[in-house]
């Protein structure tokens, strides 16, 4: 048996999930609305909002947002320029045009003093993104509010905490439940919001929204199977070479949408009732899983002190991934490659996209801290499947590796 290595992302699928999955395979009933409402509810009551409505990943909770604020050609929206492809896509899908802000070299959130000078009469949502888990300035975006009529649309996909901003007025959220997020339907997503209002008209756009094909949920619930079996610790490295394979094949199933400029097919679709099943296991043990990873970002902080935090504001946040920067990424990945696999992320500005960032209207050079960061940014795991003595015992171990590797 080989010695365990651990997976940076898939994180929190147990034994119940995987046989849910696997007899799901000979159900073929996957539009079941009963059990999508019924995972609907939990989430807005676990994360305290009034509203949550599911649809197939995160990028289509945005897109449908933005649908339900009725947007036009040319509307701006302030966003931080350091994010996933798929964001800027969404808003070029729909015509609107993106400003771009900076983001600070400590948190990698956006600066919020950017923002505020970016703001003109064309401006109609500014977007906010919890990097890694971590809250951006809320003092400082709640008098945005008081002295400009935006909408506030929250990027809580790096999250799984009641948001500090859903008592304004114009807010609209949306969380993920991609296998790279805190809880894990290999894809989903659910927007959030406590406005009546703004809830039935993504009542009704979800109404109108097609499932995905049986054909495709079935691929979902095999790579989500697969994934399983094949990412675990003990059989990791061969199981990610098998998976490559498998993605080759076109066997496993994954959106891959992020280098594509107009709307793809299937978007926007619904969220699987097989899949609110598997979100149901999942949110039942949130509490456990956010209690890990405090702890271990809690470790982390107490010897990096990368953040400079307190256990209070540690036990806060979410900690997808606990964050920081080094000289050499390289170099670091290296060091590690036996314990874990980092794959640093996001590794270019517009994580999913290497290159040509001007057809997402990104000019070269423009947000200086974005394009260092996204050259120096490591990350260690949070996850529950990783045991927090295996954690301790490697950084100890590589403690002083790791202070002369960080950039301060």
């Amino acid at each position: 048996m080989m010695s365990p290595k651990y997976n940076i992302f898939y994180n929190t699928v147990g034994f119940n999930e995987f046989k849910l999955a696997f007899k799901s395979l000979f159900k073929f009933n996957f539009e079941d609305e009963k059990k999508i409402k019924k995972f609907e509810k939990k989430f807005a009551k676990v994360l305290d909002y009034k509203f949550a409505f599911t649809f197939a990943t995160g990028r289509m909770c945005f897109y449908n947002i933005l649908s339900a604020l009725n947007v036009k050609k040319g509307d701006e929206i302030i966003l931080p320029s350091y994010t996933c492809a798929v964001v800027p896509n969404a808003l070029l899908y729909k015509g609107m045009k993106p400003i771009y802000v900076d983001i600070s070299l400590k948190n990698f959130n956006q600066d919020i003093n950017e923002v505020i000078k970016k703001i003109t009469k064309k401006t109609k949502i500014i977007y906010i993104q919890n990097t890694y888990g971590i809250d951006c300035d809320i003092k400082k975006l709640k008098k945005i509010e008081k002295n400009f009529n935006v909408s506030f649309i929250e990027d809580n996909t790096h999250s799984m905490h009641r948001s500090k901003l859903s008592s304004l007025k114009n807010y609209y959220g949306y969380f993920s439940s991609d296998h790279s997020k805190m809880i894990n339907t290999h894809s989903g997503g659910i927007v959030v919001c406590n406005n009546s209002k703004f809830a039935k008209v993504i009542n009704k756009i979800q109404k109108k929204t097609p499932f995905l094909s049986k054909f495709i949920v079935l691929r979902i619930l095999i790579t989500y199977i697969l994934e399983f079996l094949l990412l675990s610790p003990r059989v990791f490295s061969l199981g990610r070479i098998i998976q490559a394979l498998l993605i080759r094949t076109g066997i496993l199933f994954y959106f891959k949408d992020e280098l594509q400029l107009t709307k793809p097919n299937n978007y926007p679709s619904r969220l699987s009732s097989v899949q609110a099943e598997l979100a149901l296991l999942q949110i039942a043990k949130i509490n456990k899983n956010l209690s890990h990873r405090r702890k271990i970002a809690s470790f982390l902080e107490s010897k990096l002190k990368w953040y400079n935090f307190s256990k209070k504001t540690i036990n806060q946040y979410s900690w997808l991934r606990y964050s920081f920067l080094v000289k050499d990424r390289k170099l670091f990945e290296k060091k590690f490659s036996k314990n874990f696999q980092l794959d640093s992320w996001f590794s270019t500005i517009f994580h999913g996209r290497d290159s040509n960032f001007n057809l997402l209207c990104y000019k070269n050079g423009s947000c200086k801290n974005s394009e260092f960061i996204s050259k120096h940014i490591v990350n260690f795991p949070t996850h529950p499947a990783i045991p927090f003595k295996f954690l301790k015992y490697t950084i100890m171990k590589n403690l002083k590796f790791i202070k002369s590797e960080i950039i301060k």
